[in-house]
């Protein structure tokens, strides 16, 4: 094929490293903001109602609301309060933030000011502890930490003798 010129159907697709990098990079780009964007879906369902649902990342996994309603705004805008409601609670209730009041109340033992919701929650929690003799108990972190162990050492969860001590 020395001297010919190929035309574009003809020649090989290679693949260099400056081409790999790129295309790389978009789809990286892609895939990475992919799953941070909203996703809305809005269809008249019949001739009263609109079925409206939204979609987005939330609690490390991805959270839909769906809402059949007359108005499809009003559907989008009640839908944006309850994310809008759901981001305050997490505030509040994330084990994970050190500055939500129960990643506070789990490093420090005591919350100074502790948030109405919280209180509510954990005196919810310590009536339905009490109405299960104790088969319900909000202190999941020893029983996530039991897992977590297992699996790392053992590759499997843990027994029900493990469970049970």
């Amino acid at each position: 094929m020395e001297g010919k010129v190929m035309s574009a159907q003809e020649k090989p697709y290679t693949m260099d490293r400056r081409r790999f990098l790129k295309l790389s990079g978009v789809l990286g780009v892609g895939f990475a903001t992919g799953g941070l964007l909203p996703i809305s879906e809005s269809v008249a369902f019949n001739k009263k109602l609109y079925k409206v649902t939204k979609t987005r990342p939330g609690m490390g996994t991805f959270v839909s609301i769906t809402l059949m309603h007359p108005s499809k705004t009003e559907a989008e805008e009640v839908i944006g309060r309850a994310f809008e409601e759901m981001d305050r609670v997490i505030c509040l209730m994330d084990r994970y933030r050190p500055d939500s009041a129960i990643g506070v109340l789990n490093k420090e033992g005591d919350v100074a000011d502790l948030p109405p919701d919280v209180a509510r929650v954990l005196n919810q929690s310590l009536y339905f502890h009490k109405l299960s003799n104790g088969a319900f108990d909000i202190t999941v972190q020893p029983l996530v930490d039991l897992y977590k162990r297992h699996f790392e050492a053992k590759g499997l969860p843990p027994s029900e003798r493990d469970l049970d001590t």
